[in-house]
């Protein structure tokens, strides 16, 4: 990401995470998911995206998942 694109990841009200598409390792977050979550960005990067769910939502997170990438 460069430029505005940055600007709105990093400065965006919502939670954002960039993930790697076939590991589901966090590749960066922005500055609101560390607020949210209670983490640091170094301790989320590299975390699998499945360490922040419960694991009974497990199942539904990657139903989610499998949806986007049907889209794409």
């Amino acid at each position: 990401m460069q430029g505005s694109e940055m600007l709105f990841f990093d400065h965006n009200p919502i939670p954002l995470f960039l993930i790697d598409g076939e590991t589901l390792h966090i590749i960066d977050v922005n500055q609101q998911a560390i607020q949210i979550y209670g983490y640091s960005r170094q301790e989320l990067i590299h975390q699998h995206l499945f360490h922040l769910h419960p694991e009974n939502d497990i199942d539904h997170v990657e139903s989610l998942l499998y949806n986007i990438d049907d889209l794409s």
